[in-house]
Order: C-alpha cells, then structure tokens, then sequence
C-alpha cells in the first residue's frame, strides 16, 4: 500500500522508504487534513486524493 511503507533495497544495499507515510494503524498516526478513521474505515479528505494523484502523475512520468 502506498499510504504506508514501501521499502526498497537499493543496489548499494542502503533502503529506503518510498511510501507517502499518510497512516500507520499500529502506531494510530495519521495526517491530519489528509484522512481520519469512519465508521467504516479510512476516510481521505479532497486535499489528499488530490496529493495522491500528484504524486502518481509525478513518479509515473519519465526521469528527465
């Protein structure tokens, strides 16, 4: 799930974390703005699907 943590092992060895971190359920963190829990699960706010789609948009598009 890209919301949370997404490790990556890189060629060198070193990792890395290229999740967007919104929540940890575990930990009961959130982003306030971006998400609270409902009665039926997470619920994200307009400002965090909108991050979201930038954030795709963005890591999808070729290096330059």
């Amino acid at each position: 799930m890209m919301l949370g943590f997404i490790m990556v092992l890189a060629v060198d060895n070193n990792s890395f974390n290229l999740g967007l971190h919104l929540k940890t359920e575990a930990k009961k963190f959130k982003v306030l703005g971006y998400l609270r829990g409902g009665e039926t699960g997470w619920e994200f706010s307009q400002k965090a699907i909108d991050f979201v789609k930038e954030y795709m948009i963005k890591s999808l598009s070729p290096c330059r």
